[in-house]
């Protein structure tokens, strides 16, 4: 060890060198990462979401997604499977194991899903990896200063054009629109001729007009386009020629013979009615006109029904008169049960039916045809988005996983700065702002803790030089650790700096010890350098040992799998690299440093002969012996002398080298710390009193340890420490059938109410389909604010609750309001925090279970407990739904295919796109569908004409069905097959772990409860409560960081064994642990922080550093033991000379997590409380290793002041000694 060291230790500059490449690539490492806020998660959950128009969501649960899960449930690495099944979509939800590759798993499910055989009418199935973190780094909404249609249809295309823009910046992965104008124009069948649907959709849908353009941009946003032709205009599409069969046309003809039942006073009307008329504007008014006249003066010529029938005939003939006098066509629409416009009432008085064959139209005779530039037209929208009461379009920007946030805002900055005039483009969410507050926060609190541990070491030291070699350690142990994670491909993340700000103390412990045993071989008398090698390879076993007790306990987090190794284990890996890297330091450049500095560094540019020489006499050249026996004064001797002669010399360590007294100097340099002295002083009067009474304190030791659990226990669990972001959010769920209308009425409203309360900078509300497994229409309102966001969360909620109590938020069945928590958002895409899944074989049956958890926690104990709007809100959307059964028989003596009747069924209640088109400068989908309120009851729907008969006889669904009336569920959800339903809780003022066990003891005792159906419980009848959301994450963390903290405990204790070859010693070492997680617990209990997964790490981390301080204490008793002294003299004497490194170590490390544990400025209460746990753990763990650890080795060993060798006789207990085995 002492040449190795000794080779390196004579090239300085080549160790300056690579310390310098290791700054520089840590310097470009740390640049080139990329800055998130929190580490890439990939959850491997895999969705699969399949559309299918008009289907209900019963049929989308039978035909859809339980062949989807079936098909899909059983594919390797799948652990759960959820399915949920709404009005016209279904999607199932794959979860897999950790650690798998979710790549290859998306890939296997697209694959298998293609080959599904799925009902006509379904979409292809659109399958994907779910990106739970998946958050936007930007929120932009656009807005126009004024409120009427075209302001908001301005904003749509300034959004439009906008989101083109910022997609093109280098590191953004998408942009999503929310808000914008939906364009349609709805094609609409007259009255009576509804069963002309499927022509009109095939008439929209082929041909010569169905030509692809593309995708264009237009102010009603980029849609792909299908130009009809020379479609410009909703005109140009009622001028499109429809083909009527022979079998319409021949059933229409009947509408002849209605004519000749008009009396004269229609006659009389209908002139009544054309005298504000001229001839210029009707052609056929002089027609009409002249006949009236001559009715009117030869009577006895024409009858009044021919006269009728004459007049219709030529307003037939002229479209102007019959729409300016709709007498005739109202008539006949009431007398036939159609509406007869103008070009069907010539087709009709036209058509020989003797001939048969096709009849062609214009689409405009036949339907009613409404879209853009029309009166009364009004766009549809998917959501609404609005800021400040201003109707606008919402932009989320999602940057790249490997993007630095910060550049991609920056970037979407200017392009918000030439967004144009009339508008105005408000960021409401600055992600990368908080993300570098946040990661900037840890880098400052870092930076100050390397100052702090800089301070504590000159302190103990009083000399410059030595504690900046120390603090050389620092730095140059983060730049190269930070240089490995980028080559790993860690991000510049909270959570990794975390890892390095919370080590930036013990970073310099191994080079304090390192310092610590070099200056003691100068005071025995060794010059610089061979002090740095002797000193240096004495400790450097010890050095490599507590090191790796530290790293060890790291090592299962990368192991144990699960979510808590996706969140730490960029933690784990920078506690490991910086940890090593200090050691590598410690032993290489420091006692460089330190000899190159020192009076005879001119020894390390010679030769190597004045290294051997520096290495002692038995390793020194023969000139260098021969110089030594004749008196001649050595070339390291010179070096001192003229060292001396200097005055650069260290005064003490020269008058060492001269062979002075090293305990005058120890006392020099000890009169320069009286406080240590009298530190030092009282521990060696308390070691011998504690020995005395060693069973007394052990026992009570270990009484308090026990107590302290009862503080562990009442501390509260949650997932991960709240982070304030300075905004809050109220997030709006509403009832079954609530349409976006009702919804962002419901809204607008309370959004309305919030801007009046005072410290709201902003508030934001979008309406629609979000979040994260949504499909129903939610509302969120986002409130900014740079005051107190505590004490406003109260006001808004106050507020809520009033505006509910007052009736104004008719369709809305829950508000709930919380601060945005900036990690726990990021990490759950919104998940509810309190929730529970009851599992069951009947929806009925939950419906039951989820009323009786809602009376359960609408007692006392809850509500005193902070418990608000417990609900199952899928089990309680039921809605009237009737179910048509097809008389095959009846069908076809009507002669109406099975396909066709359910094809026109479908396209007259739900509606089907025939194309799309630009209308008026306007992208818009051509949309053919009954007309809104046609069918709105059961006889309505009876009354649906399927067909006609040539008779003119209209074949109705009711006359080839049976309809029967039943509920229905508009939301079906399952998981692994059976049928759940997740019952939700608003709680306030508790911790997230008791609220979620509170309401899963309410749904245990609920499935407790009789089945008045069964007489048995629930419980016995299959029915289960399972945790899910947060509280599920919340278990699963917690059992990994459990398991990761049992593997961590023999790990830590098989390398104490295998170093010490020992077992009874690792023993003595471990009884360190439990106190310094009595610390843990009492730091928790004293801030009141709750335990979670950032703590339980910081209790992990404990065992590692804990035990360091013993393993040092430990090694000097074993070394004084074998150089003479007894047992008991060695123990005390140990004791008190390893005091000061303890504490060195000790206070650097919490001193330096000061800024961590304050958890200072944006997101610093990510990190706070493992600061504080290690804080607490390493005082109250130091204290009780410093008096309980000797007193454990002395009963173990028998040792007493009466029995100074104890039952050992004397026999040396160093390492390997069988005795101690």
């Amino acid at each position: 060890m002492k040449k190795l060291l000794s080779a390196i230790f004579i090239q300085p500059v080549t160790i300056i060198m690579i310390c310098a490449l290791l700054v520089l690539g840590g310097v470009m490492g740390a640049l080139g990462m990329p800055m998130q806020l929190i580490p890439d998660l990939r959850i491997p959950i895999v969705s699969v979401v399949v559309t299918y128009p008009g289907a209900s969501a019963s049929a989308v649960e039978e035909n859809v997604t339980s062949v989807v899960a079936d098909a899909l449930g059983n594919i390797g690495g799948v652990t759960q499977c959820y399915s949920f099944s709404y009005d016209n979509l279904g999607a199932v939800m794959l979860e897999f194991d950790f650690g798998v590759d979710t790549d290859e798993k998306t890939a296997d499910v697209r694959e298998r899903a293609s080959a599904l055989s799925l009902p006509e009418g379904c979409s292809a199935p659109e399958v994907s990896a779910l990106d739970l973190n998946g958050q936007a780094t930007a929120t932009i909404y656009v807005t126009s200063e004024l409120d009427s249609l075209s302001d908001v249809s301005h904003a749509a295309s300034a959004a439009s054009d906008l989101a083109a823009s910022i997609s093109a910046i280098d590191g953004v992965d998408s942009v999503q629109t929310d808000g914008a104008p939906t364009h349609t124009v709805t094609v609409t069948p007259v009255s009576g001729l509804e069963s002309t649907v499927l022509l009109i959709t095939e008439a929209l849908g082929g041909g010569e007009y169905d030509i692809p353009l593309g995708s264009m941009q237009t102010d009603g946003g980029s849609v792909q386009v299908r130009n009809l032709s020379d479609v410009a205009s909703t005109d140009d599409i009622r001028s499109l020629p429809v083909e009527l069969p022979a079998s319409v046309m021949t059933a229409l003809g009947s509408a002849n013979d209605l004519l000749t039942t008009f009396e004269g006073d229609n006659a009389v009307a209908l002139l009544t009615m054309l005298d504000g008329m001229t001839a210029e504007s009707s052609p056929a008014k002089p027609l009409i006109a002249e006949l009236i006249a001559f009715k009117t003066a030869n009577p006895a010529a024409l009858t009044d029904e021919q006269a009728c029938e004459l007049v219709g005939i030529i307003a037939a003939y002229d479209e102007s008169v019959l729409s300016s006098v709709p007498v005739i066509g109202s008539q006949l629409a009431e007398l036939s049960g159609m509406e007869i416009r103008p070009g069907l009432m010539s087709a009709i008085r036209s058509y020989d039916s003797s001939t048969g064959g096709d009849a062609s139209l214009a689409l405009g005779d036949i339907a009613d045809v409404i879209g853009p530039g029309d009166d009364g037209y009004m766009p549809e929208y998917d959501a609404y988005a609005f800021y400040d009461g201003k109707q606008g379009v919402k932009l989320s920007v999602f940057a790249s996983q490997d993007a630095n946030a910060a550049d991609v805002v920056s970037a979407v900055k200017e392009k918000i700065a030439g967004a144009g005039d009339g508008l105005t483009v408000v960021l409401t969410d600055d992600r990368s702002e908080f993300i570098n507050d946040s990661v900037g926060n840890v880098l400052v609190s870092m930076l100050i803790g390397g100052v702090i541990a800089v301070l504590v070491i000159f302190l103990f030291l009083k000399k410059v030089k030595p504690s900046l070699i120390i603090s050389v350690t620092m730095p140059l142990s983060v730049l190269a650790a930070l240089l490995l994670l980028f080559v790993m491909g860690i991000t510049l993340n909270m959570v990794s700096l975390g890892g390095l700000a919370v080590g930036i103390g013990m970073l310099v412990d191994n080079s304090i010890v390192v310092i610590e045993a070099i200056t003691k071989r100068r005071e025995a008398g060794d010059r610089p350098f061979r002090a740095a090698v002797n000193g240096t390879a004495e400790v450097a076993g010890a050095l490599v040992g507590s090191t790796l007790t530290t790293v060890c306990v790291f090592i299962p987090i990368l192991f144990v799998g699960g979510l808590c190794a996706e969140i730490f284990t960029d933690l784990a890996w920078a506690v490991i690299w910086s940890l090593a890297f200090s050691l590598l330091v410690a032993l290489t450049v420091i006692p460089t440093l330190y000899a190159l500095f020192s009076p005879d560094r001119k020894l390390l540019t010679g030769s190597a002969l004045a290294a051997r020489a520096a290495l002692g006499e038995d390793n020194a050249a023969p000139e260098t012996r021969a110089a030594e026996s004749s008196g001649e004064k050595t070339a390291a001797a010179v070096a001192d002398e003229r060292a001396e002669e200097s005055g650069a010399a260290d005064e003490v360590k020269a008058r060492a080298d001269k062979g002075e007294s090293g305990r005058a100097a120890g006392k020099k340099r000890r009169s320069h710390d009286r406080i240590m002295t009298a530190t030092a002083n009282f521990y060696g009067r308390l070691i011998p009193a504690a020995l005395r009474h060693k069973t007394v304190i052990i026992l009570v030791m270990a009484a308090l340890f026990i107590a302290s659990f009862g503080l562990a226990l009442t501390a509260g669990t949650e997932f991960l420490p709240s982070v304030d972001r300075g905004q809050i959010q109220v997030d709006l769920t509403y009832d079954a059938g609530t349409d976006l209308g009702e919804a962002q009425s419901d809204a607008e409203l309370l959004s309305g109410r919030l801007k009046e309360l005072g410290g709201v900078d902003g508030v934001s509300v979008s309406v629609g389909v979000q979040g994260l497994l949504a499909f129903d229409n939610t509302g969120v309102i986002s409130i900014t604010t740079s005051g107190d966001t505590t004490e406003l969360t109260q006001t808004v909620r106050e507020l809520v609750r009033s505006v509910r109590a007052e009736g104004l938020m008719p369709h809305t069945s829950s508000a709930a309001v919380s601060e945005i928590d900036g990690i726990v958002e990021s990490l759950t895409g919104g998940m509810s925090d309190i929730s529970v899944t009851v599992r069951g074989s009947e929806p009925s049956k939950l419906s039951e279970i989820s009323a009786i958890v809602t009376e359960i926690t609408s007692g006392e104990k809850y509500t005193s407990a902070g418990f608000e709007n417990v609900s199952a809100g899928e089990t309680d959307s039921l809605v009237t739904e009737y179910e048509v059964h097809f008389d095959h028989s009846k069908l076809a003596a009507a002669g109406i295919d099975y396909a066709t009747a359910v094809l026109t069924l479908r396209v007259g209640l739900a509606g089907q796109t025939a194309a799309t088109a630009t209308v008026d400068g306007v992208d818009a989908q051509v949309n053919v569908s009954f007309a809104s309120g046609a069918v709105t009851s059961r006889e309505d729907l009876e009354n649906f004409a399927l067909s006609v008969t040539a008779d003119g006889e209209r074949i109705t669904l009711g006359s080839v069905s049976t309809i029967e009336e039943t509920t229905a569920r508009t939301v079906i959800r399952k998981e692994d097959g059976l049928y759940a339903v997740t019952i939700t809780a608003e709680v306030y003022g508790l911790d997230s772990g008791t609220a979620g066990e509170m309401l899963e003891n309410a749904a245990k005792e609920a499935l407790s409860r009789t089945d008045p159906a069964t007489g048995d419980t629930y419980a016995n009848g299959g029915y289960i409560c399972v945790t899910s959301g947060v509280a599920e994450y919340l278990s699963n963390a917690f059992g990994g960081l459990y398991v990761a903290l049992a593997v961590s405990f023999f790990l830590l204790f098989g390398v104490m064994a295998a170093q010490f070859r020992s077992v009874v010693k690792p023993l003595i070492i471990m009884c360190a642990v439990p106190f310094s997680f009595t610390g843990a617990f009492v730091a928790l209990a004293v801030t009141g922080m709750t335990l979670n997964v950032v703590s339980l790490v910081g209790i992990i981390m404990l065992m590692g550093v804990i035990v360091n301080n013993a393993i040092v204490m430990l090694e000097k008793i074993a070394q004084l033991h074998a150089e003479g002294m007894s047992h008991y003299d060695a123990v005390v004497e140990g004791c008190r000379t390893r005091l000061r490194p303890i504490l060195m170590t000790t206070l650097t490390t919490v001193l330096a997590l000061i800024p961590l544990a304050l958890g200072l400025g944006s997101g610093g209460e990510l990190m706070q409380p493992l600061g504080i746990t290690v804080m607490g753990g390493l005082i109250i763990g130091t204290i009780v290793t410093l008096v309980l650890i000797p007193c454990i080795y002395c009963g173990v060993h028998g040792i007493s002041a009466a029995r100074p060798d104890g039952r050992k006789g004397g026999k040396s207990l160093v390492n390997g000694d069988s005795s101690v085995v």
